[in-house]
């Protein structure tokens, strides 16, 4: 079966950007009414398991309020724009997190659903995925709470700067690493609809594909 225009489109502005960001957006429910928060996130990969489902892969802090926001509710939407092709994409997706095995989150993650039929190591792909990071990266991690008050920014100074991988860390680091894979998570974006605009060609052009039941791409021509 061959992926969809927009996956190939996308695949393709993925490759040629290196450190292609996005905009996500989810709802805190505060009462009386619910709020739209948004934050731009650094795409990771394309992991394509078992196709059609090919999943958008980010990382975050497990104690960041869009972690909660999304446990609450799984439907987010993500903003993709690219300058040299002059293409947005706009992706609706069921959006899911991958903890630490111990936290109360893990039983939330649809193994099953996101692995099909094929045999995946989640655990694996995330202590990976930990790995590639930076190690200014990393050792955020280990840091207070996101979002946090502070009283002044030279707090920041008595907190770790760089982080080892896990092969390479040893004592005070080694701990460190243990306490930052607590925090690690994985966001997997399962797209269920995607709106795609180009505008570099005119008239500009407008499409929206929406996955069915059947895991089949339905693609719909849109009024720009």
């Amino acid at each position: 079966m061959s992926s969809p225009r927009w996956l190939r489109l996308l695949t393709d502005n993925l490759g040629v950007n290196k450190a292609p960001a996005y905009t996500l957006a989810t709802v805190e429910q505060n009462n009386p009414q619910p709020i739209p928060r948004s934050r731009t996130l650094i795409h990771r990969q394309v992991l394509t398991i078992t196709p059609p489902k090919s999943l958008l892969i980010t990382t975050t802090d497990i104690r960041t309020p869009k972690a909660s926001q999304l446990i609450i509710n799984s439907t987010s939407e993500a903003t993709f724009w690219f300058p040299e092709s002059e293409i947005q994409f706009r992706i609706t997706a069921q959006t899911y997190l991958l903890p630490n095995p111990n936290h109360q989150w893990i039983s939330s993650f649809p193994f099953d659903l996101l692995s099909g039929n094929k045999v995946f190591d989640w655990e694996k792909f995330r202590l990976d995925a930990y790995d590639s990071l930076s190690p200014y990266l990393r050792a955020s991690f280990v840091r207070p709470v996101p979002g946090t008050p502070m009283k002044s920014y030279d707090e920041a100074n008595s907190w770790p700067q760089t982080l080892s991988t896990r092969d390479e860390a040893k004592g005070e680091d080694e701990k460190n690493v243990a306490v930052a894979l607590e925090n690690f998570a994985i966001v997997v974006l399962d797209p269920t609809k995607v709106d795609l605009v180009e505008l570099a060609v005119h008239p500009n052009r407008r499409t929206e594909w929406t996955l069915t039941t059947g895991n089949v791409w339905l693609e719909q021509i849109l009024v720009p």
